[in-house]
């Protein structure tokens, strides 16, 4: 089966970025932790845009990743990493076709 990605792109107050990668990192461990076939998320920032980010989150499938909204509201560190979004976030999902 493939794997999955959900991905989201969003700005925070460039003064809570030490806040922001220590949010993330609890997030990921506690994705990984309650099993759901989660398999790593990566923080980028985005050179150039003071404040905004990129993050990418792989899953095991595509039906894992379809629940990431209802992990977004039902996982504590992950409620508290999306908190300090302060934009409006552009969610998307995909599959992975090809991997070089």
């Amino acid at each position: 089966m493939p794997e999955a990605v959900s991905s989201i792109a969003y700005e925070i107050d460039p003064d809570n970025a030490a806040q922001l990668a220590d949010a993330h990192r609890e997030a990921v461990a506690a994705l990984k932790a309650a099993d759901v076939g989660f398999v790593e998320g990566k923080l980028y920032r985005m050179e150039g845009y003071e404040g905004a980010y990129f993050d990418i989150w792989r899953w095991q499938s595509p039906e894992a990743a379809e629940q990431v909204t209802e992990l977004r509201v039902t996982i504590r560190q992950v409620q508290a990493y999306i908190k300090l979004i302060e934009s409006e976030p552009l969610y998307t999902e995909g599959t992975v076709v090809e991997e070089a």
